[in-house]
């Protein structure tokens, strides 16, 4: 088998001088046979592919010399997204929180002000905004939000007159975000605003631009069932082995999340961000957080409808990713 290096998400540019048995493929497209494959790739799969290539004469040479040049077009790509200009996880954050919210007047109040009285007193947190999008609440959602508004300077509201379902709630709250990390989390409580320094505590370890946060979820069996089929079904699609691949809760950073074009409606924006971040080369880091029942608000997920929905949206990703390998459609944050 001929070796194939592919350089995730690091432009077109490739040495002139590698030797001819290399195939000289496009960069940045993932391998139908193991999923999205990145330059840094640690473990058996970077150990198979240094050995094939120690098979063709001077190939190791050329291999570090390829390493190095994927380097130096990573740090022009991470220029290029202003992504090197940001601070980093081992700084004070600066933090945007962006959270959808329906129907949640129970509860909303009690969430928010937690968030508030923790980023306050985090040593973590540098400077911090929270959006929150009032995707046309039938109740006084969006009321107690204004009202927190006017007493918290660090809170903004996006306001909907019109219900448009969460994803584009949260793609309308993630837009309006300013500062260099974004907490991708929801409304209703069910994921507690301490899980945040379980997230950055990754992202410090493993320094990467994004980390998931693992649920052990209390939902019904049901719901439960199609998270794990769907996961594992874009698992496969990827060639990633996440634990949660739908996780709603991510931290990410800012400059990343806003450059992701997100077409996803319904309940679907948490598995098209993971989806997409994967097809931009970014390694996505876990952890195990804290989920809680839902104790406030109604879920908005209707089963059958959903359920189908997100069967409909996974081969859509999986037909999205095909249409990158062919070349048809654009490879993201080239």
């Amino acid at each position: 088998m001929k070796p194939v290096i592919l350089a995730a998400g690091l432009g077109t540019g490739l040495p002139e001088n590698l030797p001819s048995a290399v195939p000289r493929l496009p960069v940045g497209l993932p391998d139908r046979r193991s999923g999205f494959v990145r330059l840094y790739r640690k473990g058996k799969a970077r150990s198979r592919l240094v050995a094939q290539f120690q098979q063709l004469p001077g190939a190791y040479h050329t291999y570090s010399r390829y390493l190095e040049h994927g380097k130096e077009m990573a740090k022009q790509s991470g220029e290029r997204l202003g992504l090197t200009s940001q601070s980093t996880p081992n700084d004070t954050l600066r933090l945007s929180i962006a959270a959808p919210a329906y129907n949640e007047e129970a509860g909303i109040r009690h969430v928010v002000d937690s968030w508030i009285a923790f980023l306050r007193k985090s040593s973590d947190i540098g400077d911090f905004e929270i959006v929150v999008c009032n995707d046309g609440s039938d109740d006084n959602t969006g009321e107690i939000l204004r009202e927190l508004a006017k007493a918290n300077p660090e809170l903004r509201m996006v306001d909907f007159t019109q219900n448009l379902g969460a994803a584009v709630a949260l793609t309308a709250a993630i837009k309006a975000t300013l500062l260099d990390w974004v907490l991708l989390i929801d409304s209703d409580g069910q994921f507690p605003i301490e899980n945040l320094s379980l997230l950055l505590s990754v992202l410090r370890r493993d320094e990467t631009s994004a980390a998931i946060g693992i649920r052990k979820k209390k939902d019904t069996t049901f719901r439960r069932f199609g998270t794990w089929s769907s996961g594992i079904a874009c698992n496969l699609i990827y060639g990633t082995r996440l634990k949660d691949f739908n996780s709603a809760c991510k931290l990410v950073s800012g400059p990343l999340i806003r450059s992701l074009n997100l077409e996803a409606k319904g309940m679907n924006s948490s598995t098209e961000i993971t989806g997409k971040l994967l097809e931009a080369g970014i390694d996505i880091m876990e952890v195990e957080i804290v989920h809680r029942p839902r104790t406030s608000g109604a879920s908005s997920m209707r089963l059958v409808k959903d359920s189908i929905h997100r069967l409909l949206f996974v081969c859509y990703l999986g037909f999205r990713l095909l249409l990158i390998q062919l070349g048809v459609l654009q490879q993201p944050l080239k």
